[in-house]
């Protein structure tokens, strides 16, 4: 009898600590740090706005960090904004090197939490300073979950990669009229044909 007792306390000391590992280990996975857009094209010379974001998997965040890195002979930032951001409290403002090529931030959700697909974290705005491929990527991240413990829950950083172009203007048409050929003549006619 003793020993049935005992086996029905280890299998349900076993299962219990199953669930508590699996439940940690889905806490533990899935959210992703994006850049968005992740690749489109720009004119030299212009500037451009990519929006840093989260897809939190379904698990309710309140807090995270990034460091980013992009290539100073391509690109520079020209500013950063908070505007519209998920994270009310901020730990680290987000600041930028130009020298260096970085951008780092952290900061969190006073008195809540977010869990979406698409929450704003901050906006990058760029300045395309040649023609080239530029990458844009997470050096270091961590995205924390409203758990009370602070269990990082990144799995995924998605950076991007721009395409930096010379403006090629449009060629202009040509027009010519068979009823006025020559532009430095006057003529008494005043129905104009033009192709």
């Amino acid at each position: 009898m003793k020993k049935s007792i005992s086996i029905l306390i280890s299998v349900f000391l076993i299962n219990s600590c199953l669930t508590i590992i699996s439940s940690q280990t889905v806490l533990a996975e899935g959210a992703t740090l994006f850049l968005s857009p992740s690749s489109n094209s720009y004119t030299i010379g212009k500037t451009f706005s990519i929006l840093v974001k989260a897809h939190t998997g379904g698990v309710a965040i309140n807090a995270g960090e990034a460091f980013l890195n992009f290539p100073t002979d391509l690109l520079e930032v020209t500013g950063l904004s908070k505007s519209g951001s998920i994270f009310s409290l901020w730990t680290n403002e987000p600041t930028y090197s130009n020298t260096y090529g970085t951008i780092n931030f952290g900061g969190g959700i006073l008195g809540s939490n977010y869990s979406g697909s698409s929450g704003k974290i901050l906006t990058i705005n760029f300045r395309a300073k040649k023609q080239g491929q530029a990458s844009v990527n997470f050096s270091n991240a961590r995205i924390l979950a409203a758990d009370g413990k602070g269990t990082n829950i990144l799995d995924n950083r998605e950076g991007g990669i721009y395409t930096l172009e010379e403006y090629i203007p449009p060629t202009a048409p040509v027009v010519s009229s068979s009823t006025h050929p020559d532009p430095d003549k006057w003529y008494s006619n005043n129905d104009p044909e033009f192709s």
